[in-house]
């Protein structure tokens, strides 16, 4: 998600369980233009919670949300896992792409909404929403 996204009209993006530690020189990560939704799983020990909390907090565009799933393994989008992050996938992307307000703010950007994605669905370990730069 890099500076091609707003010349090829990428408007936000899903990173599930990414690993940036790899990409060395920052030819794959670097210059971010999108809003995230970083997905990870406290037991995923192929990409680790730390290394994407790192990306997060690398990630220069806000809003970013980074949700890490209590006892979710690397394997938590897949067929072998619980595919709890599938939702949260789909509405995200109603949020961003379709501009759907009430996906936005009952599960994204409203903390006292009883959908909000920290607290209102899937068990989270560690969930945290930054709309600006603090």
């Amino acid at each position: 998600v890099s500076r091609f996204a707003t010349a090829n009209d990428i408007i936000a993006s899903v990173a599930l369980h990414p690993s940036t530690s790899v990409d060395r020189n920052k030819t794959e990560s670097y210059g971010i233009e999108v809003p995230i939704l970083y997905f990870t799983g406290s037991a995923d020990d192929i990409v680790p919670a730390a290394e994407v909390m790192n990306s997060y907090k690398e990630d220069p565009i806000y809003p970013k949300i980074y949700a890490e799933i209590k006892g979710a393994t690397h394997f938590e989008p897949t067929g072998f896992g619980t595919n709890y992050e599938d939702p949260y996938v789909g509405i995200y992307f109603d949020c961003w792409i379709k501009g759907n307000s009430s996906a936005c703010n009952d599960y994204f950007y409203n903390e006292k909404s009883k959908d909000y994605i920290c607290t209102g669905g899937v068990e989270m370990t560690k969930c945290y929403l930054n709309v600006t730069k603090s």
